[in-house]
């Protein structure tokens, strides 16, 4: 199926009947280590994004696992980004909350080292300063929003 508009999502339940989501959207991007490769500070990139909704069976907790392809910037059609957020109840009063990421090539790069580096690191810094923060208010009972 064509991606959504930007700023659009569309759900969708495949043969596999997991929820899965697309959405196209501008997300903020700093690449200091790639900076030489843009002819300026990128600010933000657009991207289309593809989300899926995995049980991790008997209720114990669940995986949402998203795949990102950059749109209009140097390198874009190279990798897809893909990571997975994963909630396990440890128990009643415990939650295991884990974060896997990985940069999947799709075409040739003379620079994949740098790239894998430039973007890992800005995935940390994301991760770190926006949903850390987010899962920390929730899981003491705030709004997210209110953080």
């Amino acid at each position: 199926s064509p991606p959504p508009a930007r700023g659009a999502a569309t759900l969708w339940l495949p043969d596999e009947s997991r929820p899965r989501r697309r959405r196209r959207l501008r997300r903020p991007i700093e690449l200091p280590g790639l900076s030489w490769l843009f002819q300026s500070s990128l600010g933000s990139c657009e991207c289309e994004e593809a989300l899926c909704l995995r049980g991790l069976g008997g209720g114990v907790g669940f995986a949402i696992e998203v795949t990102t392809s950059l749109i209009g910037i140097p390198l874009a059609g190279k990798f897809l980004i893909h990571w997975r957020y994963r909630a396990e109840c440890l128990g009643e009063a415990s939650t295991r909350l884990d974060m896997e990421f990985e940069l999947r090539w799709i075409g040739a790069c003379g620079m994949k080292s740098l790239v894998e580096h430039a973007v890992l690191n800005e995935f940390r810094r994301t991760f770190e300063r926006s949903f850390l923060p987010m899962a920390a208010t929730s899981v003491e009972g705030g709004s997210p929003t209110s953080a």
